[in-house]
């Protein structure tokens, strides 16, 4: 009996929990072989997580390794990413490569993960090749 109650306890949640909603998933024109993660809105923009590309279109690299950056652009229309551009981290902050970041609600902060430096490594034994997060002013 028990086995029954339980049964239709999950039945009814099914249904009463199911999404009625419906999606549409399109490629965005600013999609190209190269990866794009770490999206997230903020507002009427967006920023993304992308690689960075030198005056000819090919990706830098640091070390034999694609650097990545950030990005920051305009939904227009709900639909579409427009006036893709690098977001601006102050040289005098140290950052050498970030892999991702991420903006506080209201959009004054800007937090982000990277590697150490020589500046900034822990007393402590660690790979090199580990990240950890910073936070700086927008």
């Amino acid at each position: 009996m028990m086995k029954f109650v339980v049964c239709i306890f999950l039945f009814c949640n099914g249904i009463v929990l199911a999404q009625n909603e419906n999606y549409v998933v399109e490629n965005l024109s600013l999609n190209n072989e190269n990866p794009h993660f770490g999206l997230m809105r903020v507002a009427d923009a967006v920023i993304v997580t992308s690689f960075q590309l030198d005056k000819k279109g090919r990706v830098k690299r640091v070390q034999g390794q694609p650097k990545l950056t950030i990005f920051q652009g305009e939904i227009k229309n709900s639909e579409t990413i427009e006036n893709l551009s690098t977001v601006q981290i102050d040289p005098k902050a140290g950052v050498p490569q970030i892999t991702s970041a991420t903006l506080s609600q209201d959009g004054s902060l800007i937090y982000i993960t990277t590697v150490y430096t020589n500046k900034n490594k822990p007393n402590v034994r660690f790979k090199e090749t580990n990240f950890h997060l910073e936070v700086g002013g927008v």
